[in-house]
């Protein structure tokens, strides 16, 4: 009984090796690995969790270990350039050649301001892609700005209009349109 387990043992030593070695031998076990384990959690996420935070409990010191590498790390890049094709067809269902075509119909601007910046501060490369979350459906593209500004108003389109006379009247604009009179800003 004993020689099977040493066996088992060395065989097993041989085949990490091997896998080291061989960066498709590992990428197919990672690949398999990982599969198990997604169906594991998905047939009882429940268990999963629990597991995860009797762990974290026991070991607050493995708490700020994992945070400290994290700090190390830096920020992830949430989408590289080489997953930007993926999210925008999982998430959205279009692909770089509709954004792209989206993007020119807009003039290469903002869907609602037109600015040609998506994001002031220069971190942001893309535009936002602005859909009815209800119905999923692709309305546009947004600067950072415009799409905040969205989120904040929940699309209520009666909320957008509310705000849109409250700042017509803040400026008298409304007076003058009822007069008849040229409004210059």
């Amino acid at each position: 009984m004993a020689k099977t387990r040493e066996k088992a043992l060395i065989s097993e030593r041989a085949y990490r090796a091997r896998r080291e070695a061989d960066p498709e031998l590992k990428a197919a076990h990672l690949e398999k690995r990982r599969a198990r384990e997604r169906a594991a959690y998905d047939a009882d996420p429940e268990k999963f969790k629990a597991k995860n935070k009797k762990y974290w409990d026991k070991h607050p010191e493995m708490v700020k270990v994992y945070n400290d590498r994290a700090k190390e790390r830096g920020p992830k890049k949430r989408y590289p350039e080489s997953d930007r094709a993926y999210h925008l067809k999982k998430k959205y269902g279009i692909t770089v050649e509709d954004y792209d075509r989206m993007f020119q119909e807009q003039q290469y601007g903002c869907a609602v301001c037109g600015t040609e910046h998506p994001d002031y501060s220069g971190r942001q490369k893309f535009f936002h892609v602005d859909h009815d979350h209800a119905s999923g459906k692709v309305r546009g593209l947004l600067c950072k700005n415009c799409n905040i500004a969205l989120g904040h108003v929940r699309d209520d389109l009666d909320v957008v209009l509310s705000m849109a006379v409250y700042l017509m009247q803040s400026e008298n604009v409304l007076s003058h349109l009822i007069e008849g009179d040229v409004y210059h800003r």
